[in-house]
């Protein structure tokens, strides 16, 4: 797994060795508006240290260049870890959301596994009582530095149990769903590692089973994902070593358990036996998840995913671990993604993928629209974050 991170997070694309001299006139643009958000950062007031932490998340979106941040290493990470420390609920979450996108930028060197060191600890302390908060964000934060950095399957293994545990007590529901999706994310990487031998699925084919009847469809759908994903890594060789422990129902007690989560699945497919009042919609969506599911589970290939970029190039995403994936960092990246895709190149080795090279004799509408775009946020973010300073 070392091996593999280090290759995915180390390699410099063909593209960012050319484009060096733009991201230095990027640089000089933007020169400052750090220094800026670490000020507002370390004040008094609430607000303006998440604005702040705001103006570092979008700078690391939607902003190539790496000098800013290098610059100022030791004072991002005393200040992160500080809101990490002291701050309330949503000054953590941001703070871990800034500290997953330096990591997402960066990869591997001595500054980031500073930040996954340390970030170890401080996710284990916060996420030991959830009963009270909602931590959604910085779950999924701390799951994406995990990805990116952690060579160690039994520390990713530790933070996944951490993660059920989540699941099982936390306060809410969109946190529940979260942490199962989190947990799925991360099961590609350890799969491999066949860590945990055929307790670990059992236990886990046990947890999803019960998510599979929990009254909110995002966890029941985040569950189905997970016995799709352990299907797909583990094989139906290890499903069909499930025994089912319930012997509340005779029915069931002859029943293996891989008969019974399909059972399961197959009911929510079709809707039979729903309690729960939801709009069409939901269930449409429900109904099309299940389904892709089962066809995976029975041996279907997945739907394929397509994501046109502005260079008129199209990445298709075929498999189903690759799709997991694909959402997961869609839902931590946001509208920075397409650039991600484009100049990341810890992104080209997820997706297995080379972007085009742009020619600017020929660059569409598309495409400018899309640098317009990133260009006129990027300066809203500075004439905003000046406009605070000045408050």
């Amino acid at each position: 797994m070392g091996k593999k991170k280090n290759s995915r997070c180390n390699r410099k694309s063909r593209r960012d060795e050319e484009e060096g001299v733009q991201d230095d006139l990027q640089e000089e643009e933007y020169s400052g508006l750090v220094d800026e958000a670490l000020d507002m950062i370390c004040d008094a007031s609430k607000s303006k240290r998440l604005g702040g932490l705001a103006a570092l998340e979008k700078y690391l979106l939607y902003h190539a260049g790496n000098a800013e941040i290098e610059k100022h290493e030791n004072t991002l990470e005393s200040v992160l870890f500080g809101c990490l420390r002291r701050g309330k609920v949503e000054e953590r979450c941001k703070a871990a959301t800034v500290l997953g996108l330096i990591v997402f930028h960066y990869g591997i060197n001595d500054f980031t596994e500073e930040i996954l060191e340390k970030m170890e600890r401080y996710a284990a302390r916060i996420l030991s009582d959830v009963q009270k908060d909602d931590y959604s964000e910085l779950i999924r934060s701390t799951a994406i530095i995990y990805f990116v950095l952690c060579d160690n399957p039994s520390d990713t293994f530790e933070f996944m149990r951490l993660l059920l545990s989540v699941a099982d007590k936390g306060k809410s529901d969109s946190q529940r769903e979260n942490a199962l999706r989190c947990w799925t994310f991360l099961l590609i990487d350890i799969a491999s590692f066949n860590l945990g031998g055929p307790e670990f699925v059992e236990e886990a084919l046990k947890v999803m089973h019960r998510y599979l009847f929990h009254t909110e469809s995002g966890v029941r759908l985040a569950a189905g994902e997970a016995i799709t994903m352990l299907y797909s890594q583990y094989g139906l060789a290890s499903l069909n070593s499930y025994e089912s422990q319930d012997t509340s129902k005779q029915d069931d007690e002859a029943k293996s358990g891989l008969e019974l989560i399909l059972g399961r699945m197959k009911d929510i497919e079709k809707n039979i036996g729903e309690t729960t009042r939801k709009s069409k919609k939901d269930r449409t969506e429900q109904r099309g998840e299940f389904k892709e599911f089962l066809k995976i589970i029975d041996g279907e290939s997945p739907k394929q995913s397509k994501i046109s970029l502005p260079n008129g190039q199209t990445l298709i995403v075929d498999t189903f671990s690759r799709i997991v994936q694909l959402n997961m960092l869609r839902l931590f990246l946001g509208s920075g993604f397409q650039g991600h895709l484009l100049h990341n190149a810890l992104m080209h080795e997820i997706f297995d993928f080379e972007p085009l090279e742009f020619e600017a004799e020929r660059t569409n509408s598309d495409e400018k629209k899309v640098r317009n775009k990133e260009r006129n946020e990027e300066r809203r973010l500075s004439s905003a974050l000046k406009s605070s300073m000045i408050l």
